[in-house]
């Protein structure tokens, strides 16, 4: 199972336009106030994943030492491989436990990308748009999914923080999402973030708050724990606790952290 950086086609460079203030200026500054994510494909990083929710369902089959469901394949941050690990208990609900973790860490993993990896002002995009309001600079543009198109706006202080982010998708939800750094060695890193998906009708379909703590593996950040709180519509009663954990990191077969 691999999650793949959205494309995004090339259209207009984001420096063509002229704006009343200086764009230029505030996309280098966006781009240089963030960890940035180095790639390096030659480096053959993986690690193991669980959740509280798998641990709590091994715990209740056996007393043997809780086993990892799940390797994640780092080596290419683009194409992240998720790989089932092996049924070590040998009953007819593992493989479903095991894809109640995919599910979720897909989920994560998507908004971790956009929030910690990829440029926040993609450096080519479609029907781009920049304008300065009072304190906020908006960005906004599009993304092509196949034959499908959703239009991403981004709040940002004058600073260059990220402060909000919307998209109107091909299905016609609005995804709306607060992401929040703190400042680590004088660049801003991604410690969580709050999402919610609503229907044509204002309603909250679901939500979700992430507490997210990352380690730092060479130059880049990768995640450690993810604390999750989720909300459906669905689900009525009182919101849904979970937490995902990533570890035991190798570098070259190595273990690092």
């Amino acid at each position: 199972m691999k999650l793949i950086v959205t494309t995004l086609m090339c259209a207009v460079s984001v420096f063509s336009q002229t704006k009343k203030f200086d764009a230029e200026s505030f996309i280098k500054r966006v781009r240089t106030s963030y960890h940035s994510f180095e790639i390096d494909t030659t480096n053959q990083i993986s690690s193991f994943l669980t959740t509280q929710g798998f641990n709590s369902y091994f715990s209740s089959k056996t007393t043997e030492k809780i086993k990892f469901p799940i390797t994640v394949d780092w080596s290419n941050v683009s194409a992240i491989t998720l790989n089932r690990t092996e049924d070590v208990l040998g009953t007819s609900d593992f493989a479903e436990k095991q894809n109640d973790v995919l599910t979720l860490t897909s989920f994560f993993l998507q908004n971790w990308l956009e929030f910690s990896v990829n440029e926040l002002i993609p450096r080519q995009a479609i029907n781009y748009n920049i304008s300065q309001k009072g304190k906020r600079v908006y960005f906004s543009y599009i993304v092509q999914n196949g034959k499908k198109f959703d239009r991403i706006a981004k709040e940002f202080a004058l600073n260059g923080l990220l402060m909000d982010m919307s998209v109107q998708t091909s299905e016609r939800f609005t995804l709306k999402i607060q992401p929040l750094y703190r400042s680590v060695g004088g660049k801003w890193l991604c410690v969580g973030w709050f999402f919610q998906k609503i229907d044509q009708n204002e309603n909250v379909v679901e939500g979700m708050k992430i507490d997210l703590v990352q380690k730092q593996i060479g130059k880049n950040w990768y995640p450690f724990d993810a604390r999750l709180t989720i909300q459906t519509a669905a689900r009525k009663g009182a919101p849904v606790m979970e937490q995902l954990f990533f570890r035991n990191y190798h570098l070259q077969g190595a273990e690092i952290n």
